[in-house]
């Protein structure tokens, strides 16, 4: 005498299975479009060519050492204002770069321009995040740059 069994479908470890599978492939296509969609700003394209121009930029740090540099930056609401004092001459105009650590969209650069004795003004935005700063100009052709970081409810940066 042969028992009848149920179907499969009425079985418990049958839909356990499909279950597992289905999340599995649920969360598989979920990674991909995340991958897909969300592309990574912190990674560069050029990573290889930005190595080998690391040492470019060091010897910016190293021109603005060497000439006396140094900077004090407020960043407001209305207008950036930067005090620079060096050495020597005091160049017309420097770029003030704010560089978003993640995002690339996020970067600014503000143009300031020489108001006389150091000070120097510029149109910008005050940021409400973290950022990277960098004032860069040019002494006779050799560019050079100051480095810092902002970060919010901080008045004055020093660089």
């Amino acid at each position: 005498m042969q028992q009848e069994s149920a179907p499969w479908y009425k079985h418990f470890w049958p839909w356990f299975i499909i279950c597992l599978m289905g999340t599995a492939m649920t969360a598989s296509l979920i990674t991909v479009y995340i991958a897909i969609d969300g592309s990574d700003d912190v990674v560069s394209d050029t990573y290889y060519k930005d190595g080998l121009a690391i040492n470019q930029l060091l010897d910016q740090d190293k021109l603005a050492y060497d000439l006396g540099f140094s900077a004090q930056v407020t960043l407001g609401s209305d207008a950036t204002v930067a005090v620079l004092k060096s050495h020597g001459a005091l160049p017309e105009q420097v770029v003030l770069k704010l560089l978003h650590p993640a995002s690339d969209e996020l970067d600014q650069n503000v143009f300031l321009f020489h108001e006389g004795n150091g000070h120097y003004r510029g149109a910008g935005t005050l940021p409400d995040q973290r950022y990277y700063v960098q004032l860069m100009g040019s002494d006779n052709g050799q560019p050079w740059r100051l480095s810092g970081e902002y970060r919010p409810g901080l008045a004055v940066l020093s660089l």
